[in-house]
């Protein structure tokens, strides 16, 4: 978010919510029943909604790559 403390350092403020640097990119074309779970912190885990959503779903397994 903009003004979060780990700005105040060396790191240059990047991917602010509301700002094209935080959109998906069209690479992905999300379609629109796609779930997009805004990322809150540097982790894609930490403090998001996945967790939730995943179990809401009945998710039981997770693959993830890079």
């Amino acid at each position: 978010m903009k003004g979060d403390f780990i700005f105040n350092g060396k790191m240059k403020s990047h991917s602010i919510r509301g700002t094209e640097g935080a959109e998906v990119v069209a690479d992905l074309n999300p379609e629109p029943t796609d779930i997009i779970l805004p990322k809150r912190r540097f982790s894609a885990f930490f403090k998001t909604d996945l967790d939730q959503t995943l179990r809401l779903l009945g998710v039981d397994t997770l693959v993830a790559t890079v």
